[in-house]
């Protein structure tokens, strides 16, 4: 076996350099047509989907599962600075901005309408709340039962005011217990006719935590506009008493993973980098879960190629010093480059793509199919020093490294095959 192997490495060593133009060519041509196959239709998918293989079931109903309810985290745009009304207006921009990519993505949220609500204000008091609205509503009708001609105006009340200041009134002992609650809503009343006219709200927000508490704890007293304003505060996702908003929208459909992802991703940071221009005291940014995974991804795939340069260019750096020269160095990573070129094109022309996996091989190929060369030609040089001729030297050193080399590429591929069909069945075993 050993022999037959020898004998056809000598052999098509012979037929090479009698036909060494044709070869070369073709091998110029080959190296060409890769190229020209890179250039065109090189990809690289960064979807973790890609690494499923498309006929498991399982995979299957994962992806009509995504595609009915939408399982897509968001993209969040966070809005940070002092001023919260900057925050409010930076936020609508960015929210109006990011409607107009649509389909790339939808349901954005920006602004909450809370409208809504101001029909079902009272489903969100407390009980006691409820009973004492209820209590306080019974004795105003009751009021108006007994003295139907009362008029609910101001010169009414101050009339009614005159009449339980008299001093024949006061003087009995028994009036005191109508007048006491008389007297405190009286003035609660004054107090919500001065912030009427001035425009103030009876309330005082606090933010802690993202929790709101009210100091106002008596939600009894606050009247339709101070709720009004609450809510008014509260479209916002505000966080830090608004100096932190937020902004949300969901990937669309056909953009969740891959290409358009990128793209879309891609567009709402130029759409934060405008708005980061007309307000330069805020601080923009964009995370969530698709920006963070396709960082990654970009991040893995940035370090492969990044990878690989290094790679060939140490392997060229020691090519160099330890010849001493050139020439010879030269040819060496030509062919380097001329391999790692077929081996690129190879997947583009059979699968169509590289993945985030896949895509690290470059950086193996570099370092291991360097030793080809080297090794060759430092038998190459050996037979020559001993007084062959080229063409001796050359059937010397493909018979024996070349026998060698061979046998141990076919080796190394068997156990990459061995490696490659365990990591199948564990991926098979997880769908």
């Amino acid at each position: 076996m050993k022999k037959n192997l020898e004998n056809f490495l000598a052999w098509l060593l012979h037929k090479t350099c009698l036909h060494c133009r044709i070869v070369i060519l073709l091998f110029l041509g080959l190296t060409g047509l890769s190229i020209w196959i890179l250039s065109t239709q090189f990809k690289v998918i960064n979807d973790t989907n890609a690494l499923i293989r498309k006929d498991s079931p399982i995979h299957k109903y994962y992806l009509e599962y995504r595609k009915e309810f939408g399982v897509a985290e968001d993209y969040v745009v966070v809005i940070h600075g002092d001023d919260p009304e900057a925050n409010k207006k930076a936020a609508l921009e960015v929210g109006k901005k990011l409607r107009e990519l649509a389909p790339l993505v939808q349901n954005v949220r920006d602004r909450l309408d809370l409208s809504k609500l101001e029909t079902h204000l009272l489903l969100y008091l407390s009980l006691d709340d409820l009973k004492k609205i209820d209590s306080e509503i019974d004795g105003y009708v009751k009021a108006l039962k007994e003295q139907p001609e009362i008029k609910l105006d101001l010169n009414t009340i101050l009339n009614q005011a005159n009449e339980k200041f008299q001093e024949s009134y006061l003087r009995k002992h028994e009036n005191w217990k109508e007048f006491i609650p008389f007297i405190d809503r009286f003035i609660s009343i004054l107090n919500q006719l001065a912030d009427q006219l001035e425009q103030k709200p009876n309330y005082q927000v606090k933010v802690q935590k993202s929790s709101l508490q009210l100091q106002d704890k008596d939600m009894s007293n606050l009247r339709v506009e101070d709720i009004r304003s609450i809510l008014e505060d509260h479209e916002f996702l505000s966080f830090e008493d608004g100096k932190l908003v937020l902004v949300t929208a969901s990937p669309g459909k056909g953009a969740s993973d891959g290409q358009k992802r990128t793209e879309t991703i891609k567009k709402i940071r130029e759409i934060i980098a405008d708005i980061g221009m007309e307000y330069p005291s805020l601080s923009i940014g964009l995370t969530g879960e698709p920006v963070l995974e396709d960082d990654q991804l970009q991040e893995s795939s940035k370090d492969s190629l990044n990878s690989a340069l290094l790679a060939f260019s140490l392997v060229s750096l020691l090519f160099f010093i330890s010849y001493r020269e050139i020439l010879r160095p030269a040819i060496g990573l030509i062919v380097l480059a001329m391999a790692l070129c077929w081996s690129l094109a190879f997947p583009m022309v059979t699968i169509g793509h590289l993945n985030i996996i896949s895509e690290a091989f470059v950086a193996m190929v570099i370092g291991m199919g360097i030793d080809f060369s080297i090794q060759y030609m430092s038998r190459y040089e050996e037979e020559i020093s001993g007084g062959k001729t080229i063409l001796e030297a050359l059937k010397t050193t493909s018979k024996h490294t070349g026998a060698a080399i061979f046998t141990g590429d076919v080796r190394q591929l068997l156990l990459s095959l061995q490696c490659v069909l365990t990591i199948l069945l564990v991926y098979r075993s997880s769908g």
